[in-house]
């Protein structure tokens, strides 16, 4: 899986999952409704109750990123055996460029492309690719299913996942991945999903792993040697789908394709 800002997610079978984009379609509202509350006089009545506003407006987008989170990884946990992700340097993805002084004028500053870099940087902290991570993480212990992190340093964007020729630069304004080499033609997005699939392919370990825990974060076995019920586990309790039982490793072509 390839995480992107004009798509939330593309898998390597294709399929693509919607950016909601909860802060770029509220940004301007907030701006409104944080201009509206410091015009209010401080102490005054209208003031408390402007100050519900903005509120209101930042719940509702952290349900809304909340709500494609869980919808996304409880797919990808319940559909497959093997998830494939990057690990992401979001603080230097996201860190701001560095003012360039102007040598000509001393005390000014040359245009570092600070606005255009707010936007891209607020974008890719919109789709929480940490949270992300986290949920996949528990998800797909509690399912027995294996999340295979790449190599930072994978170069899963310039790679042709057909040909396997690395590119040696590949800007963020190309957007469709096109290889001198054997000719292949296909959305940036979609060439890295399938470069994860294939390195999730070639790290994935054999053998069973570690037990995973429940929902319960206890003990999973419901009988001790004596055939009593422990009482760590009480007879009536539920238990999440998959849990307790050894993550068992799954290769992609028992499982399909790995996402």
């Amino acid at each position: 899986m390839d995480l992107g800002v004009h798509h939330f997610a593309v898998l390597s079978t294709g399929e693509l999952f919607e950016n909601p984009k909860p802060i770029s379609h509220h940004v301007r509202r907030m701006a409104r409704l944080n201009r509206e509350f410091s015009r209010r006089q401080k102490g005054s009545k209208r003031r408390a109750k402007t100050k519900a506003k903005p509120a209101r407006c930042h719940a509702r987008v952290a349900n809304v990123r909340r709500d494609t989170l869980h919808k996304l990884t409880t797919h990808l946990a319940t559909a497959y055996g093997t998830v494939v992700i990057e690990d992401l340097a979001v603080k230097n993805m996201t860190a701001s460029p560095k003012p360039k002084a102007d040598p000509e004028n001393p005390g000014h500053h040359l245009e570092n492309g600070h606005a255009a870099r707010a936007g891209l940087n607020r974008s890719i902290l919109d789709i929480a690719p940490g949270e992300l991570h986290r949920q996949l993480t528990y998800k797909m212990g509690w399912h027995g299913g294996h999340l295979v992190v790449a190599d930072r340093l994978f170069p899963s964007s310039k790679k042709c996942s057909s040909c396997k020729k690395t590119k040696a630069t590949l800007s963020l304004a190309t957007r469709t991945y096109r290889c001198e080499h054997c000719g292949l033609v296909l959305d940036r997005d979609h060439n890295a999903a399938r470069n994860l699939a294939a390195y999730g392919k070639k790290h994935l370990v054999a053998g069973s792993g570690p037990e995973t825990q429940n929902g319960r974060r206890g003990d999973a076995s419901c009988t001790s040697d004596t055939g009593a019920h422990s009482p760590k586990s009480p007879r009536g309790r539920k238990r999440q789908d998959g849990s307790g039982q050894p993550a068992k490793a799954v290769t992609a072509s028992s499982q399909g394709e790995a996402a």
